[in-house]
């Protein structure tokens, strides 16, 4: 399972035991699934990252200037906004 947290100047929220994180990166979409190797990436700007569970998705819009860092299945998303949207 992964551990996902976004992160911005005023809040932050945590997401325990996803299955999988999909996001557009600034060089292209990446999946991650539990076991992937370390990575840091810049995302693209007003990238959506969703996040897979077993029975459900949340959907997040990013804003620009986002990064993502993960290690050891733990993901961070840093970003100076973002906000949650419904899955379509």
């Amino acid at each position: 399972m992964l551990d996902c947290t976004i992160v911005s100047p005023l809040e932050q929220i945590d997401l325990a035991s996803a299955n999988a994180v999909y996001v557009t990166a600034s060089n292209g979409q990446i999946g991650i699934l539990p076991g992937h190797a370390p990575l840091v990436c810049g995302l693209a700007p007003e990238s959506i990252l969703r996040v897979a569970f077993t029975d459900s998705e949340r959907h997040f819009r990013l804003g620009a200037n986002a990064f993502l860092r993960l290690q050891n299945d733990r993901i961070v998303v840093l970003s100076a906004e973002y906000r949650e949207i419904s899955a379509t």
